[in-house]
């Protein structure tokens, strides 16, 4: 266990907080959801289905992980750089604010397979 992890579970603070999540399991989860298996959404595949299970992974790991969670490093996770990343996250937000319900509705779906709850 490392000192985030340590301290997350202590919990010295008594802050309210929400679920620890790692990144395998966020993937695990929006394969899951997506219907796209693992190994693909860490693939070079470019097809429609794989690039936005690919984008709901990032978007869920930047928000909602524990640790470093540098650009780099959840680009590194999935073999992509930081561009990539970064690119994900502002398809994800443009969706977001123009009013895309099912994107919304999708990684709420995502993230209730994982447990978190925005409340």
């Amino acid at each position: 266990m490392n000192l985030v992890e340590l301290l997350w579970e202590q919990n010295p603070l008594g802050l309210k907080r929400a679920k620890i999540v790692k990144r395998y399991d966020v993937l695990k989860a929006v394969s899951a959801y997506t219907h796209v298996p693992v190994d693909k959404i860490i693939s070079h595949k470019k097809d429609h289905k794989t690039l936005w299970a690919r984008y709901y992974y990032i978007y869920i790991a930047r928000n909602n992980t524990i640790g470093v969670n540098s650009l780099s490093s959840i680009g590194k996770a999935i073999k992509r750089d930081h561009t990539t990343v970064l690119n994900a996250l502002g398809r994800i937000n443009d969706r977001i604010n123009s009013g895309h319900q099912e994107i919304l509705d999708d990684l709420s779906a995502i993230e209730s397979i994982l447990g978190i709850s925005h409340d």
